[in-house]
């Protein structure tokens, strides 16, 4: 059996899930859950899902879908999420409030966190919701000076995203993305990507540790916590990097590597893992496959075709 969810982009619309049964070509179940798509991952044979409201940014809902098709569902008022846009035609704003979803499965537990937002801990078992507020927030970059007017033409994104990822031991890395529209003195729109740094979180007693301001994603293969970032801004039309690092479990640096090159991804393999990168960096064209305790190359992969999957939510 496979599940389908849809529409599994830009937190637009109304998601759906459907079981199929791929010798059969059949479906046999279909649920519509009435809200946009913000984060998910696969849970017990199902789903845990974290949903926002429907062309708004507003209170989430988490929800619990089960093999057969069940769902349970509660709220996380306290987490803010959507996609909504100011201005009309071809001249509006895309506002949109990601937050980032990791699980225990050990223990049963879902964690949701957003940008200026208190942890939201959901026991799965129950669906109840606790809420910690940690030492050090989880900080949203300040507004530019001068933000983008709904009349200026609009390509350009405003709101944060947020990445979690379960280490185990009680630890939590947390990373993403600040997007900001602005306009110039010229009148023209400009966009400014900004990496929102790697922090760890301590579940056990909701401490928080930044380790680098230049993270925007992560991995953890091998054993290994992988962080590497990229920024965009507009106004050079650069991609910027800050290569490669590797933390151990309790946020130990191991190594880094690939100097300030934008690193695009990490994938763990039987072997190693992959590295590759963006325009600009020594990987864009082929993977190093790296030993992950050590960092020593360990061999080349040839990449012939790019296949651009950035705005799937998650896979399994």
């Amino acid at each position: 059996m496979a599940a389908v969810v849809s529409p599994g982009c830009c937190g637009l619309g109304d998601t759906l899930v459907s079981a199929v049964d791929a010798d059969a070509r059949s479906v046999l179940w279909r649920r519509d859950l009435q809200g946009s798509l913000q984060a998910g991952a696969a849970y017990r044979g199902g789903f845990v899902l974290v949903l926002g409201p429907k062309y708004a940014i507003g209170p989430s809902r988490l929800l619990l879908v089960a093999p057969d098709g069940h769902v349970r569902i509660t709220r996380l008022d306290q987490i803010r999420s959507g996609w909504q846009r100011s201005g009309s035609g071809d001249r509006f704003v895309s506002h949109q409030w990601n937050p980032g979803l990791a699980l225990d499965p050990a223990s049963g537990r879902a964690f949701v966190v957003q940008a200026g937002a208190p942890v939201a801990e959901v026991d799965l078992r129950r669906l109840s919701v606790r809420y910690h507020q940690l030492a050090e927030p989880i900080s949203f970059l300040g507004r530019l000076r001068d933000w983008l007017e709904p009349k200026a033409e609009a390509k350009a994104m405003e709101g944060p995203e947020r990445r979690a990822l379960w280490l185990g031991d009680g630890r939590l890395a947390v990373t993403g993305v600040d997007y900001q529209a602005s306009v110039d003195s010229h009148g023209h729109q400009q966009e400014l990507d900004k990496p929102a740094g790697l922090k760890l979180i301590d579940t056990r007693n909701w401490s928080v540790r930044t380790l680098d301001h230049t993270t925007s994603s992560v991995t953890f293969a091998g054993g290994g916590l992988f962080a590497f970032g990229t920024s965009w801004d507009s106004r050079t039309s650069k991609i910027g990097g800050s290569g490669l690092t590797a933390y151990d479990r309790s946020g130990r640096a191991l190594y880094h590597r690939y100097g300030k090159q934008p690193i695009g991804g990490v994938t763990g393999v039987p072997r190693g893992v992959l590295v590759g990168g963006s325009q600009g960096s020594a990987v864009f064209r082929h993977q190093d496959l790296l030993d992950p305790r050590s960092g020593r190359v360990l061999g080349h992969v040839g990449v012939d075709v790019e296949l651009i999957t950035g705005d799937q939510p998650f896979w399994f």
